[in-house]
């Protein structure tokens, strides 16, 4: 009997006020929430699309996309047999310069968390991180 091919599925991003002493007015990203989201995700999946078509990404700053993309890879590194999958990441922008940018940026925030320097970066994240490649769009 053929099995289903398990899903691809671009997470819900969670957020929660900004503290009282920020002086920012646009909401954080609760990365508490996002991990049980993950978590109850991860049963049934083959992997995430991280900032992908949920239509947020399209408005999340690329700090706010971080700060998703960093909730993602902790959440995955906290049990690596049971919750490590292959990561897509959307490069989400209206034009092509912005787009590069953005991928620029996700490649310089993974070889900052990974310790990687500009010689070895993508040798590093392939091996060490869950990430597969960027969706643009």
């Amino acid at each position: 009997q053929p099995q289903i091919p398990r899903l691809w599925v671009p997470p819900i991003t969670h957020y929660k006020s900004p503290p009282a002493s920020s002086s920012s007015s646009l909401p954080d990203i609760d990365t508490e929430r996002q991990a049980l989201h993950f978590d109850f995700l991860s049963g049934f999946l083959g992997g995430f699309l991280i900032n992908g078509s949920t239509s947020d990404g399209w408005t999340l700053t690329m700090s706010q996309q971080q700060t998703v993309l960093k909730s993602a890879l902790d959440f995955m590194h906290s049990n690596k047999q049971r919750y490590f999958k292959p990561m897509i990441i959307g490069a989400l922008a209206h034009d092509y310069n912005a787009k590069i940018l953005s991928i620029k940026k996700y490649i310089q925030m993974m070889s900052d968390y990974y310790d990687a320097n500009e010689d070895n970066a993508a040798d590093i994240i392939y091996a060490q991180s869950p990430f597969a490649g960027f969706v643009v769009t």
